[in-house]
């Protein structure tokens, strides 16, 4: 349930709400509440109204907690055998562990987990400024976003920590004049993705994160984060996405403020003293980067060739350069991957690991970067093309889009689409995009046949990525944000959401991998979506509470929240983000279009199925575990509907009735009541997403499906 407005503690929290009241700026700590304090807290400036905050001013004391979720690298490092057998392969660990290690009786690695100490007096007794720990020395993407940050926070002119850390061997390994305990700084970021969070400071945390404000930076590629990953925020007191869509992704179950923090560009190297590792061939050449330990399927490689051949296939003056590493991570795809173009003679591979100013000579000898991933949390080798003056093609999907606008690149058109069974980390049923093969064909055509033009693109590119990727603006927005966190005021804005995760429960929902459930329910498992457009704010916490007191039913409730809503709608559906692994709550800013909040809904979902309701109310009237399981008595159905329903029956959702006709068998049902309809998550999003939907008349969603 969400949390009871509590004057008192507002005003306790709040002193300059107090001198507001007395001076007669607002009436009350509810009035201000309503004005400027729900926006305030969203935006990490004001308290969570929770009594654990009111704990939290004490000195603290340490607690221990027990980790529950299943982490590959831990397992492998609990158990010597399984590392000799599958090296750092963490699907093949994963794997494992579902197929044998439960059943041999196993333990998956991860002892009780630390709890840091917060005590504010001694945190606000450290200068201000920044303890960085990151892999700065890495040859990897993530050691070339490290010395960006770096870059931007010298920019910020912050006095600034610096802390390179280096995994191998199934562990975080820092230098030992580093882990000393006197990090002097109050602000710690902590440059370790959600996967390994837990383990680093687990291995560091005693020594270094007590007593000061934790920030992680994360990237995520999808658009959700998983639900079942609570865990992975504890500790912590606020996340710095990479992108945008990072940011929402995450946002979706953060109990913690999300920020978009993106890496700044670094000056290009001088490759000149670097060594020679291919000899470039005559004509045009197109470059694939990747690296196969971030999910092979993801980065989708396979897309640019199938692109080239369709396009070049005999053209012998123009080349496609595969540069990959990190092999290892999953040798048989690459194997066949390799097999597949051996008869290519105008298809290249450099498969090293190189050094920085290496990899810039290798990239200075080609034309063009093709980029045809699902999704990418960044992109940052995309943006480093672009800095250097070149024409990108990249999939007009996820955190790219923050840089590679329709001016300064070439833009692949795409349909999303679930993931079935994704690689790990990714949740099963997660959302990605499949781009479209053809026109990535038609891209690499013109530019190849076009250099001038393409050239023309690039020059754009380059302009527009240094200017909004610069260590000068990133350091702007670090010192926005600390400036925002008031360190320096009385009562320091930090310390009103410091450890809000601590307010959350343990996942309600098993935080245990999702190939570990039944596959009959993974088959019949439910997304349920609301509108929230005329319904009030009890009627949206009863209906929370009727889903959540199904213990039979796998399901999730995405809320889907328009600033244009009720205020009070809008309180209670933000205040259950990050309370429950079930709950998912996606802002849609001042949209109003349900075919927005429609495709919001689908891109988020992870249920086989989706579950359309009309009104919170409804669970009042109707079971809702009876109208799931109905699905289970219809296997062949797409969509399941109530027998009788007519046009003014169901105002739920505007969506283009021809491609409703053509996406699936419509099935009538007594068990589904009016009000409500059942969709296979698949086909709703085909419906949500389909290259007419901003044109056609407005249609309702049910009365369409009764036209069929």
């Amino acid at each position: 349930m969400p949390h009871a407005f509590d004057e008192d503690l507002y005003l306790a929290l709040n002193p300059d709400v107090r001198r507001a009241i007395a001076d007669g700026t607002f009436k009350s700590a509810d009035e201000h509440w309503k004005a400027l304090g729900r926006r305030e807290e969203t935006e990490g400036l004001r308290p969570t109204i929770g009594k654990h905050l009111r704990d939290l001013a004490a000195a603290g004391t340490s607690v221990w907690s027990p980790a529950s979720a299943f982490n590959p690298i831990t397992y492998l490092n609990a158990h010597p055998d399984l590392q000799a057998a599958f090296g750092h392969d963490l699907n093949a660990a994963h794997d494992h562990w579902l197929q044998h290690g439960r059943r041999e009786g196993r333990t998956i690695g991860e002892g009780p987990a630390y709890r840091r100490r917060t005590c504010i007096a001694r945190l606000l007794g450290r200068p201000l400024g920044v303890n960085f720990y990151a892999p700065l020395s890495s040859q990897s993407g993530l050691g070339a976003a490290a010395r960006g940050y770096r870059a931007a926070f010298r920019a910020a002119n912050l006095p600034l920590r610096l802390v390179n850390y280096e995994y191998f061997d199934g562990h975080f390994h820092i230098d030992p004049q580093d882990a000393e305990p006197a990090a002097p700084y109050r602000i710690n970021v902590i440059q370790v993705n959600a996967i390994g969070i837990k383990q680093f400071m687990s291995e560091f945390g005693q020594t270094l994160f007590d007593d000061a404000y934790n920030i992680a930076i994360w990237a995520w590629e999808l658009s959700t984060f998983r639900p079942d990953w609570q865990d992975r925020f504890e500790n912590l007191d606020e996340i710095w996405a990479l992108s945008d869509f990072n940011r929402d992704a995450i946002a979706t179950v953060s109990p913690l403020p999300v920020t978009t923090i993106r890496p700044a560009l670094t000056p290009r190297l001088d490759p000149a003293d670097a060594p020679k590792v291919w000899n470039r061939p005559d004509g045009f050449v197109f470059v694939c980067v990747f690296d196969v330990g971030s999910q092979l399927e993801r980065k989708n490689p396979q897309a640019v060739i199938a692109a080239f051949r369709a396009s070049f296939a005999h053209r012998e003056d123009v080349h496609l350069l595969l540069k990959f590493h990190s092999a290892h991570y999953n040798r048989a795809e690459v194997d066949d991957l390799l097999r597949a173009i051996a008869p290519d003679r105008n298809i290249h591979v450099v498969s090293d690991l190189l050094t920085p100013a290496a990899l810039q000579n290798l990239l200075d000898s080609t034309d063009c970067l093709v980029s045809a991933h699902r999704a990418e949390g960044f992109g940052l080798n995309i943006a480093e093309y672009m800095r250097d003056g070149k024409p990108v093609i990249a999939t007009s999907y996820s955190g790219n889009t923050d840089f590679t606008l329709e001016d300064c690149s070439f833009l692949v058109r795409y349909e999303l689409v679930r993931t079935g069974q994704a690689p790990f980390p990714y949740e099963t049923g997660s959302v990605w995009a499949d781009p479209s093969v053809p026109h990535l064909s038609e891209l690499m055509n013109y530019v190849a046949d076009n250099p001038s033009a393409a050239q023309a693109v690039g020059s754009r590119a380059a302009r527009h990525v240094q200017e909004i990727l610069s260590p000068e603006r990133i350091g702007r927005a670090i010192a926005d944000r600390v400036a925002q966190l008031r360190f320096e005021a009385d009562l320091p804005a930090f310390v009103r959401h410091l450890s809000g995760n601590s307010a959350a429960p343990a996942p309600a929902r098993a935080a245990t991998p999702d190939a570990e459930q039944d596959p009959t329910d993974a088959q019949h498992r439910v997304s349920i979506f609301v509108d929230l457009t005329s319904c009030r704010s009890a009627e949206l916490a009863r209906f929370v509470e009727d889903v959540l007191s199904i213990g039979s039913l796998a399901c999730e409730i995405c809320l889907i929240v328009s600033s244009r809503l009720d205020p009070d709608v809008i309180d209670t559906a933000m205040s259950y983000r990050g309370s429950d692994a079930r709950i998912k709550v996606r802002p849609l800013g001042d949209a109003v279009d349900k075919v927005a909040s429609l495709q919001s809904f689908a891109e988020i979902a992870s249920g086989a199925w989706s579950l359309l309701v009309s009104n919170p109310a409804f669970s009042q009237d109707h079971d809702l575990e009876r109208i799931c399981t109905s699905i289970r008595a219809r296997p062949g159905a797409d969509i399941v509907i109530a027998p009788r329903i007519s046009w003014s029956q169901t105002a739920l959702l505007l969506l283009d009735r021809s491609r409703v006709r053509s996406l699936g068998r419509v099935v009538r049902d007594p068990g589904v009541p009016v009000g409500c309809c059942l969709v296979r998550s698949d086909v709703l999003l085909k419906l949500a997403f389909g290259h007419t939907y901003r044109t056609v008349r407005p249609l309702l969603l049910a009365g369409a499906f009764a036209e069929i």
